[in-house]
């Protein structure tokens, strides 16, 4: 069994400053024993993510304009300056299945976002082919869904027209354009 020496007068001294040290970039924090972690991160992200922004002010340093777009149903209106074209636009395609077993895919829905994540186009697609699995565990799609759907040429060329000279991401692009887009780009 050992037996416990006092701490030499070196060892206090160090706890003491160790103390001091806790206790001033406890008030560096402003009293927030969390910050820095993922509370406060949240809860400042929650902050910045009420302020205003300046649509215009982006519109021009992107070079954005949402004139071109007006006449293809476009969500918002110009009047409040939502829902804007910008240089980056999020894309994200919604298939069924045609064919004997489902296992080619046909455009149903397309949806487009701007960078703000506000979306500016969402539409259904009128089937081509008869469908033989909608995929609504996947893909959200019912048959009601594309009773009012778009032909898809004329989709496609509205699609085109916002696409053009953007940058455009998403998920597994490369099969939106494949199936979605084959007969433009």
């Amino acid at each position: 069994m050992s037996v416990m020496t006092p701490l030499s007068a070196n060892w206090k001294q160090l706890q003491e400053e160790l103390k001091q040290e806790k206790t001033k970039s406890m008030e560096k924090a402003n009293g927030n024993p969390y910050n820095g972690s993922t509370i406060c991160k949240r809860k400042k992200m929650a902050r910045l993510a009420k302020k205003k922004v300046n649509r215009q002010k982006l519109d021009r340093e992107r070079g954005a304009s949402g004139s071109d777009i007006s006449s293809l149903g476009v969500i918002g209106s110009q009047q409040n300056r939502e829902n804007e074209l910008t240089n980056v636009l999020g894309v994200d395609c919604e298939y069924v299945g045609v064919g004997i077993d489902g296992s080619d895919n046909m455009l149903a829905r397309i949806s487009i976002v701007n960078m703000q994540g506000e979306c500016i186009y969402d539409k259904y697609v009128k089937p081509r082919e008869n469908i033989t699995d909608y995929r609504t565990a996947v893909s959200g799609i019912r048959p009601i869904n594309l009773v009012n759907g778009e032909p898809f040429q004329k989709v496609q060329l509205e699609v085109h027209k916002l696409l053009s000279g953007r940058t455009v991401v998403g998920h597994s692009l490369k099969n939106d354009f494949k199936v979605s887009f084959s007969l433009i780009i």
